[in-house]
């Protein structure tokens, strides 16, 4: 098992588990292939596709599996914390932390188009 937040971007091959524990928030975004992301404390797990973003929790335990085929993830930090929103309570809405999954624009070469 690789460390997640050793690097900004991770190649993770197909069946492949990567984690780590972010010593602050985090954004984990999708490149390429399909992962299943744990974060320790959650009781719901996420799947997600090329494009997809995570907002990560820091002081948790995140483990990322690529699914079926290989992927590859990208780690950067969180927002800031301003304009209407703060991070804090994004994480606070439902139970004490929450995903926040958004699709970011990205190239068709990015990604491929989804059916």
């Amino acid at each position: 098992m690789s460390n997640l937040f050793a690097t900004q971007s991770s190649s993770i091959r197909a069946d492949q588990v990567m984690s780590g524990v972010a010593e602050r928030p985090q954004t984990l975004r999708v490149a390429r292939g399909n992962v299943w992301v744990t974060i320790e404390g959650l009781r719901a797990d996420f799947w997600l596709s090329c494009g997809d973003t995570l907002a990560l929790p820091a002081h948790r335990l995140v483990v990322v599996e690529a699914h079926g085929q290989n992927a590859e993830v990208a780690v950067s930090a969180a927002p800031s914390a301003g304009g209407t929103a703060r991070l804090g309570t994004l994480f606070g809405t439902l139970g004490r932390y929450v995903s926040d999954r958004t699709k970011p624009s990205t190239s068709p070469a990015d990604c491929p188009a989804r059916s």
